[in-house]
């Protein structure tokens, strides 16, 4: 998907799949590993929403 960070999209694919399972564990450690990658994912009953975040050091800034 254009925006994910490389292996993202796979994270997010196994992530869809443990949660049609209902399968709690993997669930969190998917979310665990989408979100060291700076990609938050935030669930509505079997569906998944996500975006994706730069660090901190990686968005400019303009203060001094």
């Amino acid at each position: 998907m254009p925006g994910l960070p490389v292996g993202g999209n796979a994270l997010l694919k196994a992530r869809a799949e443990a949660l049609k399972k209902q399968d709690e564990t993997n669930i969190a450690e998917l979310r665990t590993e989408l979100a060291k990658l700076g990609v938050f994912v935030r669930d509505t009953d079997k569906r998944q929403w996500w975006r994706h975040v730069q660090p901190a050091d990686d968005q400019k800034s303009n203060h001094l």
